[in-house]
């Protein structure tokens, strides 16, 4: 009885010690170490944008990353699980989330575009594929929120009179 009790308290301690000083694994210190990219969704989701452009992609793989870097877009500014929503449940969500018009008409064109080319083999011309890019960027610029809505002079810092 004791002794069974003692073992597994003896185990229990052995385990916690060993977890306590073993080294984390490489991947969480890299993780830990990199510098937090201080940029805002805007400037990122538009930095993925510019870097599309002359990649030589597929169509196919032109259109997907169009959609991840839009979709993870309004994951990340509008809290929205977009990357794992359909275009239908995505446009229904912009609706009961008070979207405006001009920006859900144009999400919902553009993500209808990436569909067809992700998943029914349409064939854009190079032209579309270019106006499909700038269509991205101009759905993350409507869909930033305006200055005003953002707390302090840089984005989230206090500003100098609030002290």
């Amino acid at each position: 009885g004791w002794w069974a009790l003692l073992a597994a308290l003896g185990a229990a301690l052995a385990y916690a010690a060993g977890r306590l000083t073993r080294k984390p694994a490489p991947e969480a210190a890299a993780a830990a170490a990199a510098p937090k990219d201080m940029r805002t969704p805007e400037e990122r989701a538009l930095d993925a944008l510019e870097g599309l452009d002359g990649l030589g992609l597929s169509v196919k793989e032109f259109y997907d990353r169009l959609s991840d870097i839009v979709r993870a877009y309004l994951g990340e500014r509008h809290d929205l699980d977009a990357l794992r929503m359909t275009t239908y449940d995505l446009q229904r969500a912009l609706i009961r989330g008070g979207f405006d018009p001009v920006a859900r008409q144009l999400a919902k064109a553009l993500l209808d575009r990436c569909d067809l080319a992700k998943f029914a083999k349409w064939k854009p011309s190079d032209q579309e594929g270019r106006r499909d890019l700038e269509s991205s960027k101009k759905l993350v610029k409507l869909l930033a929120p305006a200055a005003s809505e953002v707390s302090g002079d840089l984005a989230g810092l206090p500003s100098r009179g609030a002290r």
